[in-house]
């Protein structure tokens, strides 16, 4: 069998990635924040209870700030958002290879 590779485009033009650590109390508005919001690229469950880690593409800082006051504050079960911004990507790939 022939392997293929899956690359997903980009559909705006972001500038930075963004991490951030959101404690949420209610695993149905995880589901939410996952499906609703483009800008959203990845969303892990870690370790630490109600924690997830969050990756996010924005184009600069006041679509940032934006985005967490307009969109993901007004969450119902929200305990803490943590923000970081990625200096420097070493490896980053969409690809996915199919066998």
């Amino acid at each position: 069998m022939e392997n293929r590779t899956i690359q997903p485009t980009i559909s705006r033009n972001f500038h930075f990635s963004l991490i951030f650590v959101l404690a949420i109390k209610n695993f149905m508005n995880i589901l939410h924040i996952q499906r609703t919001f483009e800008e959203i690229q990845e969303v892990h469950r870690i370790a630490r209870q109600t924690t997830h880690i969050v990756k996010l593409r924005i184009s600069d800082t006041t679509e940032l700030g934006n985005f967490l006051r307009t969109s993901i504050s007004t969450i119902p079960g929200i305990i803490s958002i943590q923000t970081e911004v990625v200096l420097e990507t070493y490896k980053e790939t969409a690809k996915i290879p199919i066998s």
